[in-house]
């Protein structure tokens, strides 16, 4: 396999972390109503925390009369959303951007999940990049919804971070969504840039939560957990080994027309979650991997540190009871 740069050790974070489905989701209705967001019957979010509680009865054994279809649509609808919460609780920790209340409503118009295979949506995209906006937050002092969709402020730096989830399971038109990032970036006025790649809606969730029920009364739960982490990165790794040999590297690197260097994508980080159970308990489990595609000074690496970290951190958080 011909690769522009070397993409086989690509940095990589890995996170683990039980769904307090109870806690998450008093604490998100909570915050809705005290900042007016309606949530209706029959709003997405609404939608979205219905499902997470049915996985929750189903693990519980509440319920039992659920199909497997019926299971992972329950996991697709509920996939990313813990991660919402999450994001937004430990952004308003700090206190409440101007900008948070206005987007969210926006964003909750249009279902959450990032993992169900529906079409585009600019509602669904405004959501990413909310989330990514709210993960740059603690390390950059002011933040700007600007082109290529994110303009920031990193150690005296004009960053710009182009925010894009991946629909088709086609690698063609992934390699063209993800360079699209590139040609914003471009032609933004931001110094460096980065591009951040949601891909849940392409992992095979039904893989782990029928990995997880194959193998639990054979392997201890941690081993069963660094089973599916692994799974999930080497499904994640795949995938972008798959867009290198379309030469999405090289594409954000030069205008494959007119030769011209494209100098200001300088890192891309791409994002996998699924949810399946351990200890009778929903898991959510998260990679987030950054390809190493082109040399990085120190400040590019301190920006894609920054995120892992705290992408990390927000994986990984737990709503205050």
């Amino acid at each position: 396999m011909s690769h522009l740069y070397d993409t086989t050790k690509p940095q990589f974070i890995t996170a683990e972390s039980t769904i307090r489905f109870d806690e998450e989701k008093r604490w998100f209705e909570d915050f809705l109503a005290s900042n007016n967001i309606p949530l209706s019957l029959d709003s997405p979010a609404k939608n979205a925390l219905n499902s997470m509680d049915k996985i929750s009865k189903l693990l519980s054994g509440k319920i039992h009369s659920l199909s497997e279809e019926d299971v992972v649509s329950l996991i697709r609808d509920m996939v990313g959303l813990p991660f919402l919460i999450r994001v937004l609780n430990r952004t308003v920790i700090g206190g409440v951007p101007d900008w948070l209340i206005e987007r969210l409503k926006e964003c909750l118009k249009a279902p959450l999940p990032f993992a169900q295979p529906e079409k585009r949506t600019p509602e669904r995209d405004k959501l990413w990049e909310l989330i990514c906006a709210c993960i740059i937050r603690p390390y950059c002092p002011s933040i700007e919804f600007a082109e290529p969709d994110i303009r920031a402020s990193f150690q005296n730096i004009q960053w710009g971070v182009a925010c894009k989830t991946l629909n088709s399971q086609d690698p063609d038109q992934q390699v063209r969504l993800i360079v699209e990032g590139g040609k914003q970036l471009e032609k933004s006025n931001a110094e460096y840039g980065c591009i951040t790649i949601e891909a849940s809606r392409l992992i095979d969730h039904s893989k782990y939560w029928q990995l997880h029920a194959n193998l639990a009364n054979t392997y201890s739960a941690s081993e069963v957990g660094a089973m599916l982490i692994q799974g999930l990165f080497s499904e994640l790794k795949a995938m972008i080994d798959r867009l290198a040999e379309r030469q999405l590297f090289a594409r954000l690197a030069k205008d494959s027309k007119t030769g011209r260097e494209r100098r200001k994508t300088r890192s891309l980080l791409f994002l996998a979650q699924t949810v399946t159970s351990k200890n009778r308990e929903p898991v959510s489990f998260s990679v987030l991997v950054i390809p190493r595609f082109r040399p990085m000074d120190w400040i590019e690496e301190k920006f894609a540190e920054q995120f892992s970290d705290h992408a990390y951190r927000t994986l990984i958080h737990q709503i205050p009871v």
